[in-house]
């Protein structure tokens, strides 16, 4: 039986995902131009307060990320693809294959969500309806 999550697991795995979103080649230009080098210990520190609100339910997030990504012209659609597939190789390295798992299908509908807003953000209002 695995252990539940816990705090310093969100902890490891939020640091060690940004160390690779950092150096990757389509998100690091994104996160690097918004983020001083000096600001990275509290993003991180926000982004874990995001994941224990989401995975323990601790109260100690405040803030509106889908507002934080709609306002942020560099984030396109496609990098979601991206930032999803970091991300699920970093639970993969860091956790149980079934904590991993179980975060990873939390993290896709959460990535799902963002992507169709930042979609319609930038979706050409003048363009003909897709109905199907």
């Amino acid at each position: 039986m695995t252990q539940p999550i816990t705090g310093p697991d969100i902890d490891r795995v939020v640091a060690a995902f940004y160390a690779r979103v950092r150096v990757h080649p389509d998100l690091g230009p994104v996160f690097n131009g918004r983020i001083a080098p000096e600001a990275w210990p509290a993003h991180e520190d926000k982004i874990s307060r995001f994941w224990r609100n989401v995975l323990l339910q601790e109260r100690n997030y405040h803030g509106f990320p889908m507002r934080t990504h709609l306002m942020t012209p560099e984030v396109k659609a496609p990098l979601f693809t991206d930032w999803l597939a970091l991300f699920d190789q970093v639970l993969k390295a860091e956790l149980a294959p079934e904590l991993a798992e179980g975060w990873s299908a939390i993290a896709h509908r959460i990535g799902r969500g963002m992507r169709i807003g930042v979609e319609d953000r930038d979706a050409d209002k003048n363009a003909v309806p897709k109905l199907f």
